[in-house]
């Protein structure tokens, strides 16, 4: 009798922190995003582009790593609106074409420095759980530093309060800027109430404002989202 009172116990304990388990499981699928905000931390790869722009001078942009980071809120368990600053540096070979001759062309290799911010709203299909899909609209800026100098280099020395007279080299360079706009398509799984992945391919288009047409961008972007 004792040995069946200790099993049937030990079953009975067994089976409580299975369902105690089964439902903390389903309470952290089921978890509500609505009125939760996300920090987001992650890499992009973009692909190469290449544009025409005016005076028959051109440029092809290769394809590179960066990093991005910003954040949402979620209005609802479906949707979302958010922002986030993105880095890269890729390579690129220009041809650049003279303004008082066009017979004159030079042919250059150097990097770019491009900041952009995009705002996005995001829909997310499925009911909440751990894996979801979504789509993005997108809306922003990119600033681009062509690190094409426009001025003879200058040097300003000045005297540091620790480090005693210290003299700085810099040399203005040739920036452009546009408006940005785009969508996104990809998938998220939430590990826990308070991390989760997303994984998107996604499609930019930048309006330079010399650019014979506007230069698109694919690629595909990875973040880590921390919910608060």
């Amino acid at each position: 009798m004792t040995l069946r009172r200790t099993f049937r116990t030990v079953l009975r304990v067994a089976t409580a922190i299975t369902a105690l388990a089964a439902g903390s499981a389903a309470m952290a699928q089921a978890a509500s995003h609505a009125g939760t905000w996300e920090s987001k931390l992650g890499l992009m790869y973009n692909g190469s582009w290449d544009s025409g722009f005016d005076g028959g001078s051109s440029a092809r942009v290769d394809s590179e790593l960066g990093l991005n980071f910003g954040v949402s809120y979620f209005t609802s368990d479906h949707l979302s609106f958010g922002g986030a600053f993105e880095y890269d540096s890729p390579s690129y070979r220009a041809t650049l074409v003279s303004s008082t001759d066009q017979s004159q062309v030079y042919n250059i290799r150097g990097s770019l420095e491009n900041i952009r911010f995009l705002a996005d709203g995001t829909y997310y299909l499925l009911d909440q759980g751990p894996f979801n899909v979504f789509g993005s609209a997108l809306l922003g800026w990119t600033w681009t530093d062509t690190n094409i100098a426009t001025s003879p280099p200058q040097t300003g020395c000045w005297w540091d309060p620790w480090w005693g007279p210290i003299c700085t080299t810099w040399q203005n360079t040739r920036t452009i800027s546009g408006f940005s706009y785009g969508f996104a398509l990809g998938g998220r799984y939430d590990f826990s109430r308070t991390f989760a992945m997303e994984a998107a391919y996604r499609l930019v288009w930048t309006d330079y404002g010399r650019a014979t047409g506007t230069p698109s961008q694919d690629g595909f972007k990875l973040t880590f989202n921390w919910k608060f």
